[in-house]
């Protein structure tokens, strides 16, 4: 039997957050195995997991209808289940997922926070495309930082509002997954500031088969490489991001830039359990 535990990342109390499947040292399963119990537990991810040693683990992530190399609320929720568990030790652990190594760390408070595996900038997107995909005017977009790309072992579009529309926003779906087919990239996440160094976000993956997520780690994580590299933000800086209202999910994600160095990003939050059982997963 294998141990299942589901839990709300990103929320400091269930029903919140974004929900997560986190299976437990399950037995050699096939791709397609993995795919059908994801499909089956139909969250945004689910994600398998093996411990290797008491500070390092090593996990497999999977939406509905594929597979990702790294994502970022179940890198905390599995980091959160096994501490829980007693099969990580100390204040810090390593995720090893096929696009590299994942730091996480715990806080005494109950946060968990990663450091993603990778931190580079892709392409830059049009303008014209971007606005037709969401559905906005492009003057709704914000000259000063023009639709980017990341990748943190998974990539993003960060599209940044000049008005907290970021709530009104109708995507035309077919339109944002050619896009994102286009440049290689799982998301969009479309954000504005709403004070200084707090962001409202929404985050949307339709080419991986989630329309809207409620709270995405990677997605911030890639904001923060594109905060450091192109917005020039060089002190450290703390942001809040609200992101899953629309959906009726609240979640807070925290994202530092510059902390442990010039162009250094961690993604953080809090890990509400929810309900935790046995699954028999063999064939």
């Amino acid at each position: 039997m294998t141990q299942l535990m589901q839990v709300d990342v990103f929320s400091a109390e269930r029903l919140g957050g974004n929900p997560l499947a986190v299976f437990v040292d399950p037995p050699t399963l096939s791709d397609a195995r993995c795919q059908a119990w994801a499909r089956e537990m139909n969250l945004s991810e689910s994600i398998f997991v093996w411990p290797e040693a008491p500070n390092r683990y090593r996990a497999r992530i999977f939406t509905p209808t594929r597979e990702l190399g790294f994502a970022g609320h179940p890198t905390l929720g599995a980091a959160w289940v096994l501490h829980q568990m007693g099969k990580l030790e100390g204040t810090s652990a390593t995720q090893v997922t096929n696009a590299g190594a994942a730091q996480v760390s715990y806080e005494p408070d109950g946060k968990v926070w990663f450091q993603p595996p990778v931190r580079e900038l892709r392409d830059l997107a049009e303008p014209a495309d971007v606005g037709a995909a969401l559905g906005i005017p492009t003057l709704w977009l914000e000259p000063g930082l023009p639709p980017q790309a990341a990748w943190v072992g998974v990539g993003h579009l960060a599209v940044q509002l000049q008005l907290d529309h970021v709530g009104t926003l109708n995507p035309n779906f077919a339109r944002m997954t050619r896009l994102l087919e286009a440049h290689h990239l799982a998301g969009v996440l479309v954000w504005s500031f709403t004070a200084a160094a707090r962001i409202h976000a929404r985050a949307f993956a339709p080419a991986a088969g989630v329309l809207e997520d409620p709270a995405t780690g990677s997605a911030a994580a890639a904001l923060g490489v594109i905060l450091t590299q192109v917005a020039g933000v060089t002190e450290p800086t703390r942001y809040v991001i609200s992101q899953g209202v629309e959906m009726g999910r609240p979640s807070e994600v925290l994202l530092t830039v510059n902390h442990s160095g010039p162009g250094s990003v961690a993604v953080g939050g809090r890990v509400a359990p929810v309900f935790a059982t046995e699954v028999a997963m063999d064939p």
